[in-house]
């Protein structure tokens, strides 16, 4: 991308055909999303996956079938960034019950020497309709 430009990437990922029991039904998943601006390395976001001796990712994806991310940069979406910041990084007040259905974290991307500026957000839902509507927020 050129310096200046905006990038809206979403990477999700399905446990697969559930109502064939195939749900997660794999040994590993290895991923890397690289963005580049101006030829210049500005992000490396990479997932690795996989079974372990003692847990297998079936076991440890537990009741969600979506697992993703949206990596978003660039000056137009900047007041968007800010307030997926502000929003998804705030933390519950004690006693509070947190949502079960869905988990969406986010993590600011800035690097004023490249001037990148954005955030990740990554997610996980128990469907593809939940995930969805969750992002369309």
């Amino acid at each position: 991308m050129e310096k200046g430009s905006n990038l809206v990437l979403l990477d999700w990922y399905l446990a697969g055909r559930i109502a064939n029991g195939e749900r997660w039904d794999f040994t590993r998943l290895q991923t890397t999303v690289e963005i580049y601006q101006d030829s210049e390395l500005v992000l490396r976001e990479a997932q690795d996956i996989r079974n372990t001796p003692f847990l297998s990712i079936k076991e440890s994806m537990g009741r969600f079938n979506v697992l993703g991310v949206c990596i978003l940069i660039g000056p137009l979406i900047s007041d968007l960034t800010s307030a997926l910041c502000k929003d998804l990084g705030a933390r519950e007040n004690y006693g509070v019950r947190p949502e079960s259905e869905s988990i969406f974290t986010v993590s600011p991307l800035q690097n004023p020497t490249q001037d990148v500026d954005g955030c990740i957000v990554r997610f996980a839902a128990t469907s593809s309709a939940l995930a969805y509507a969750k992002l369309e927020e």
